[in-house]
């Protein structure tokens, strides 16, 4: 069993600090808020997350080849689509 790390320096932090930061630029940077509702702000962050999870394109290997596609429609060619 491995020690715990260091307060602070733990080898997950690069892994969250990457995804929290690709989730303020994709779904808050560079745009204007104002006269925009609360609920509209807290929404972005979730559809953001919502397409990072299911949505955005990934590469996958099987077969022997590298093929392109969604999460959800490689669950669905693998037939454990919910």
């Amino acid at each position: 069993m491995r020690p715990m790390p260091r307060r602070g320096h733990s080898p997950d932090d690069a892994v969250s600090e990457a995804f929290f930061g690709r989730l303020k630029v994709g779904s808050s940077c560079g745009r204007d808020w104002r006269g925009h509702a609360v609920e509209g702000f807290v929404e972005e962050p979730r559809s953001h997350i919502a397409w990072h999870d299911e949505g955005r394109p990934e590469e996958f290997h099987g077969d022997g080849h590298r093929r392109f596609g969604t999460i959800a429609g490689r669950r669905k060619r693998l037939g454990i689509a919910a």
